[in-house]
């Protein structure tokens, strides 16, 4: 019980400070202990672990854990944290290089999403369909995506999903010659321009 109350604990304010092997070793002894959590909660843990773990490079591990959480959020029929862990997924897999991979997540993570009420995960899954047909050249799909998620997200005030929208769409147009790309960028980047994966 008191693994479980304060190694969470510890694993953030390890993380708040960057020692994120820090924090992973600890959520992992929470992980080590919580058989009796209810399963959401336990499925919570992993995903905080997933996360540290792609912060120390461990890739393969991330991806495995949060594939892990996907499963869960499916079998268990809640849409939105399903949708929401195919873009965790799409995210992590774009950074281990797994281009195909981390298409079809978020791809798959739109499809579930909007399946749902529009909220700040299918903003976000806009915002990591942005960035993937930014990188791979796909100018106006990249502007689309940014487009939908700025809709969503102004209305709201969202400062971080507006931030990464932004700064998709100005990086697009300023490639493509286009100077309005500048207003974008200095739009977004007053705002953490950081997308860190969990929306947050």
């Amino acid at each position: 019980a008191d693994v479980l109350r304060f190694a969470p604990l510890a694993a953030m304010q390890a993380a708040s400070v960057g020692s994120h092997r820090e924090a992973a070793s600890h959520y992992l002894a929470a992980m080590r202990h919580a058989g009796g959590l209810p399963p959401d909660q336990r499925v919570q843990l992993q995903e905080l672990l997933s996360y540290e773990y792609h912060l120390t490079g461990q890739h393969d591990l991330a991806i495995e854990i949060q594939r892990s959480a996907l499963e869960f959020w499916r079998e268990s029929g809640q849409r939105l944290k399903e949708g929401d862990a195919l873009r965790r997924l799409s995210w992590l897999n774009s950074f281990a290089g797994h281009i195909a991979e981390s298409t079809q997540c978020g791809i798959d993570a739109v499809k579930v999403l909007e399946s749902q009420p529009p909220g700040v995960e299918l903003a976000m899954a806009y915002c990591m369909r942005a960035d993937l047909d930014m990188e791979t050249h796909e100018a106006d799909s990249a502007i689309d995506w940014a487009m939908r998620a700025i809709a969503l997200a102004e209305p709201w005030g969202n400062a971080d999903i507006l931030s990464q929208a932004l700064c998709s769409l100005g990086i697009v147009r300023v490639i493509g010659g286009e100077p309005s790309g500048w207003s974008d960028l200095e739009r977004g980047l007053p705002a953490s321009c950081y997308f860190d994966g969990r929306g947050g």
